[in-house]
């Protein structure tokens, strides 16, 4: 609700990419939603919300970032909006290479007492909370 305040207080007018780039990753956010749902039952509602509230959120911090001038800082921008994507894909790519041993050092070091993840591809789940 915040998020949506901020961005009719601040009129945001977000370009046709951040737009893109919001709802890609909302979208990415719900489907890992959708696959720790069907790992462990969480909440299937929970997971599709993820797709509006990453959109708005984000619109929201880049309209924030732009009004106080740390977009031009370089601070808190989107790799896609601002370079391309052959950049966001080239820093997407460093970070799974960063994050893809840990993720896969959990699975195969046995699941935690809380955890019912029981196959290699619910790595994926971690796109979640790493998205939103």
């Amino acid at each position: 609700m915040a998020a949506v305040v901020v961005l009719l207080v601040l009129r945001s007018r977000p370009s046709t990419r951040e737009v893109v780039w919001a709802l890609t990753l909302g979208v990415l956010a719900a489907g890992a939603g959708v696959a720790e749902w069907l790992a462990s039952s969480s909440g299937l509602a929970e997971a599709l919300a993820q797709t509006p509230l990453v959109m708005v959120t984000l619109l929201a911090g880049w309209a924030i970032a732009r009004r106080t001038g740390w977009e031009d800082a370089g601070i808190g921008r989107s790799k896609f909006v601002s370079e391309g994507w052959v950049m966001s894909l080239r820093d997407f790519g460093l970070g799974f290479l960063l994050a893809a041993p840990w993720a896969f050092g959990n699975i195969a070091t046995g699941a935690f007492e809380e955890d019912n993840y029981q196959a290699g591809w619910l790595v994926l789940a971690a796109f979640r909370p790493g998205v939103a």
